[in-house]
């Protein structure tokens, strides 16, 4: 862009990680010992998408921003690959229109993987599928954004990390869990949820899979949760007029012994590895062969009006920033603590996380999650955790470490923009009965060979009840992205007070034994 004449600035990446699309990292090679860049593509990648942020650039007009958050239907069953078993199901949605009402397009971050192809097989069409060049379900997500709203449709990675592909049925699928359960499906199914009071272990009561099938039905309703909305006038128009954006760089330690060999043997391509604190950069040889024992990356954090954007450099497990309801003893490891709750930090209504944004380091969770990660001196962890979990994602993280690197690279950065973080308690919540939990709906926090079932409370949290120990009635309860709920949910994180401010409640720290039923 700049060698073309432009002079442009805030310029942000994202990626949709789609499992069928060509390979710009290296790791689909023929071989896991040879680089699946393909150079001739990836000019034309870099090329093409030149030219659309100059295109982009050269058609800006005046527009008016509008904002909605919508949830991901109710049909569709949500599936991890690994623990911990938290989701984001919101979907927040920027909409631009133009003076005449038009739209110039619409955006929407999606928290779920995009390969209901990539790991289908199965049968001779399924298999034939799964070596297609294609945007998966993303491309009936966008096709029926602008066949019915108009402008360009843009779907932006949201906290994909473990979110595997859901399963889609015809009937809704409870959004309270009720049990750990391992079903059939392409890409590998972990979940927490029954249909119609049955497992469906055997995979056969959901959509076909199949681009005609699961890849359209979930594109095409994901699309119709957002069309509803903006077409029924559900939105917010921006009070804001502000754009702000910023990055800046992370140093991270190249831990994955496997990581750390590919990048010596070139599977990498165009990567150059770094020395420990990233103040010398190795460059890459000929054959795409570098060393090196740190990575050198980027975060950004930009706002448009009434949306914040959080720019995170890989697939991001929905707990590592947007919490959830787990304790210490609910950690493979108990000892490590949560890197920085990044979302209270932000101060515009709308909240998004971008991610796959600047660059991809792999998969992206706390250190107390770590459990799978090959090291020099462990080159063959076992990636079952104490809880008889499985983190096959783990092999795929650069180190333990990024979270806590990424998470305090952002802190000051949205501090020296939107000041101090709005206000974070310890607490538990109230349950109808006047029991303390760390969960509004109940527990225990499910696993996969202990804490198996989950036990519904008969009333949902009615309070919050402080370290002091004094009770709090919400004026409303709030949600992982900061909105109004009416009732808690799985997705709750906090509350309003009773002056409308936002207060967000840590329940991850250990307190006094739980006070009795009654008390």
């Amino acid at each position: 862009v700049r060698s073309d004449g432009y002079r442009l600035s805030n310029i942000f990446i994202s990626a949709t990680h789609d499992e069928s699309a060509p390979d710009s990292l290296g790791l689909g090679g023929v071989t896991a010992t040879t680089s699946g860049v393909n150079d001739y593509w990836l000019r034309y990648m870099i090329d093409r998408s030149a030219r659309a942020i100059e295109r982009a650039y050269r058609s800006m007009r005046p527009a008016h921003i509008r904002y909605t958050e919508v949830l991901e239907p109710r049909n569709v069953r949500q599936c991890w690959s690994s623990y911990p078993f938290v989701d984001d199901q919101h979907i927040p949605v920027l909409q631009a229109v133009d003076d005449r009402g038009r739209t110039i397009a619409t955006l929407a971050s999606v928290s779920q993987h995009v390969e209901t192809l990539g790991f289908n097989g199965g049968t001779p069409e399924l298999n034939a599928e799964r070596l297609w060049v294609s945007s998966d379900w993303v491309h009936f997500f966008r096709s029926s954004l602008e066949r019915q709203l108009g402008g360009i449709g843009i779907e932006m990675a949201g906290a994909v990390g473990s979110v595997e592909s859901p399963e889609v049925y015809s009937t809704a699928i409870s959004r309270t869990p009720q049990r750990y359960l391992l079903v059939a499906h392409s890409g590998g199914c972990r979940t927490l949820f029954d249909v119609d009071g049955q497992q469906d272990a055997a995979g056969t009561l959901h959509v076909p899979l199949g681009y005609s099938g699961e890849t359209r039905a979930f594109g095409e309703q994901v699309a119709g949760r957002v069309i509803q909305a903006l077409g029924s006038g559900a939105y917010r128009n921006s009070s804001s007029n502000t754009i702000w954006g910023q990055r800046t760089n992370v140093c991270v330690p190249l831990d994955n012994a496997l990581f750390a060999f590919g990048a010596a043997l070139g599977v990498f391509a165009h990567r150059p590895g770094y020395n420990a604190d990233c103040s010398q950069a190795f460059p890459v040889q000929p054959d795409g062969a570098t060393s090196g024992q740190a990575l050198e990356s980027q975060v950004a954090a930009f706002e448009i009006g009434d949306g914040e954007f959080l720019s995170l450099p890989g697939e991001v497990f929905p707990f590592t920033y947007l919490r959830g309801f787990l304790g210490p003893a609910d950690m493979p490891n108990s000892s490590a603590p949560l890197p920085p709750w990044l979302i209270p930090r932000m101060d515009a209504p709308f909240r998004f996380i971008d991610g796959l944004a600047e660059d991809m380091l792999g998969y992206i969770f706390p250190l107390g999650n770590a459990v799978g990660i090959p090291t020099p001196s462990m080159p063959n962890p076992s990636s079952t955790d104490r809880f008889g979990c499985e983190h096959s994602d783990d092999s795929e993280s650069i180190s333990g470490h990024a979270a806590d690197i990424i998470g305090e690279a952002l802190v000051p950065l949205l501090g020296r923009h939107g000041g101090a973080p709005e206000r974070i308690v310890t607490g538990r919540y109230v349950l109808g009965d006047g029991t303390l939990s760390r969960d509004p709906l109940g527990g225990p926090e499910l696993k996969c060979s202990t804490d198996t079932k989950f036990q519904a409370a008969l009333i949902p949290a009615r309070a919050v009840e402080l370290a002091s120990g004094r009770v709090v009635k919400p004026r409303y309860w709030m949600s992982l992205s900061g909105l109004p709920q009416v009732a808690p949910d799985r997705d709750t994180r906090g509350y309003f007070d009773q002056r409308g401010r936002r207060v967000w409640l840590d329940v991850f720290p250990e307190r006094s034994p739980p006070r009795p039923r009654n008390a």
